[in-house]
């Protein structure tokens, strides 16, 4: 199941773009915009240079106010009034920082970025504001050594915090010597800027590169910060910077309104030790349940191992080596693309995304092209069943009246379409995997026909308590079920219970599923099961 990874994604896409009316961009602007230095000349100047104190809030948001300033031009033929700049995800982001209080010093040593104290000072004990100084300084710095700022290189230096100046870097010459790779990424995404014909994924491509190459070059060196919060604010950080890599991947546009609207979920202060979501009382439930999401996403990306490449004939998935590479030999993650590209590209289809279907392309794996499809128009070609019927359960989500059984229905016939029109192109990709992992593979495929009989809702919490229970890795040869050392009492008993189903059900020729299908006809044995089940984890928890 990949539902807690594509609910986050669903959200991002819904916050991204709910906008009502004809917005003033104002509006959207982040805290202090305004009172922000604009230009150069409001910074004050000593020995023929700009002195500019990134560790006061509105100092380092001016530096970012001349940023997008400078480089509106370039974004002038997307979008009027510069709202199409891809840039603006920066000072949304450190805003939120401020706002949510996540640059105020974590040691609670200080006063420092404390409401009614000093609430402007930006703390260099903050895990938060020193990943933003790369996400600043470096951007920064950069454009003006691009020639883009209008002054020469040696005309601006930033001020260094009270402490540990040793881990940044205060000028162009010191940045491109002590983070040359940062520098020559963000220098080549205004190299690109400023090309005579740009385009609009190409732009993406140049900034995330840079805006990865800034967070890979920092999070290291200030790893020892997290130990001022809280696990579940650390746990956060952490998940965010998982996420991030999927937005990088995804090539997110963090244009102002959609950076705004995807910010409302965020968090809207620190996290206190006793905060479990989706329960913090005061959140929203739009907060609450991206926190959670964005956890179970960091969880799931880190545990299972299972869209690595099998054959390890290459580093992709592979911890320390790229990790966040999805194998086109897993056999796991080439039906997932199924359950992700056919339903994302038939909601498109379907129009809830906003968007025409010829928008959107999909980019192919280095390997096994022809047995994929990449935008709507190929999909529907090549997979008419599965667009098919992930249409139908948009056009029903869209219809004035309906009925959460009815919801479940179409949605597992889609779902079912989508696994049944790929298993058969995959199979000669189980000879991979040890035999205790492929029995595993086809014994979830036959689990997930029971699934689909009882119409399970596999809703937020129900499927992030049940997928408790799934086997925590790649299954090795060694491996026997229920004498797992290191899986718990519910991982063995759930992987023995799940491969036991499937010898049963191949031993009566799916006639036990028949059976099944028939009990389950009736709402009553439908909600006892779901009872059991829920109660199963309920008592495993």
């Amino acid at each position: 199941m990949a539902f807690i990874p594509c609910l986050a994604w669903v959200l991002v896409g819904y916050l991204s773009t709910y906008v009502v009316g004809a917005p003033n961009l104002s509006s959207f602007y982040p805290p202090l915009w305004e009172e922000s230095p604009g230009q150069f000349s409001d910074y004050k100047v000593e020995n023929g240079k700009y002195i500019i104190d990134p560790w006061v809030y509105n100092s380092r948001m001016g530096m970012y106010k001349i940023l997008l300033s400078q480089t509106a031009t370039y974004f002038a033929k997307f979008a009027p009034e510069n709202e199409q700049n891809v840039l603006w995800g920066l000072p949304l982001q450190f805003g939120w920082q401020f706002r949510s209080g996540r640059s105020a010093d974590p040691t609670r040593k200080t006063n420092c970025g404390y409401e009614s104290e000093d609430h402007l000072c930006i703390s260099a004990d903050s895990w938060w504001t020193d990943i933003n100084y790369f996400l600043c300084a470096i951007p920064f710095l950069s454009v003006v050594d691009a020639g883009i700022m209008g002054i020469s290189p040696d005309e601006v230096t930033l001020l260094p915090p009270s402490k540990e100046q040793q881990r940044f870097c205060y000028n162009v010459s010191g940045c491109r010597s002590s983070h040359p790779q940062m520098m020559k990424q963000w220098n080549a995404f205004y190299q690109y800027l400023k090309s005579p014909s740009t385009d609009f994924d190409d732009i993406l491509r140049y900034l995330w590169t840079a805006h990865t190459s800034s967070v890979e070059g920092s999070l290291g060196n200030f790893e020892d910060k997290l130990v001022y919060y809280s696990k579940p604010e650390a746990d956060f950080g952490k998940s965010w910077c998982v996420f991030v890599n999927y937005l990088v991947a995804s090539l997110y546009p963090p244009t102002l309104i959609r950076t705004y609207n995807f910010e409302k979920g965020l968090p809207s202060r620190v996290l206190l030790k006793t905060y479990i979501a989706p329960f913090i009382k005061d959140f929203n439930p739009i907060q609450n349940v991206l926190l959670l999401s964005l956890n179970g996403l960091r969880k799931l990306d880190e545990s299972t191992g299972r869209s690595t490449d099998p054959t390890r004939k290459t580093n992709c998935g592979y911890e320390s080596e790229d990790h966040l590479c999805i194998s086109a030999d897993s056999w796991w993650t080439d039906i997932n693309y199924f359950l992700c590209a056919i339903p994302f590209l038939s909601a498109v289809d379907a129009g809830i995304m906003g968007i025409s279907p010829d928008e959107v392309t999909l980019l192919p794996p280095p390997k096994d092209q022809q047995r994929f499809c990449y935008n709507v128009s190929g999909c529907r070609s090549s997979h008419p069943e599965m667009m098919k019927q992930w249409n139908a359960f948009y056009q029903y989500l869209k219809s004035p009246s309906t009925d959460f059984d009815d919801i479940l229905r179409y949605l597992w016939t889609a779902h079912t379409s989508s696994v049944e029109g790929s298993l058969g192109n995959f199979e000669d990709k189980l000879v991979y995997y040890s035999k205790p992992e492929a029995d595993f593979g086809k014994s979830w495929c036959v689990f997930v026909n029971y699934l689909v009989a009882s119409l399970y809702p596999p809703t937020l919490i129900r499927t992030y308590n049940f997928e408790k229970g799934l086997p925590s890795r790649v299954l090795l040869k060694t491996y026997i079920a229920p004498f797992i050392k290191d899986f718990n009492p519910i991982q063995n008993v759930l992987l023995l219970s799940l491969n036991g189903l499937r010898k049963l059900d191949e031993s009566t020729d799916s006639e036990l599923l028949t059976l099944w299908e028939t009990l389950m006809k009736t709402k009553t044995t439908r909600k006892l099961v779901l009872l059991l089940m829920e109660t199963f984890f309920e008592i495993a928890s």
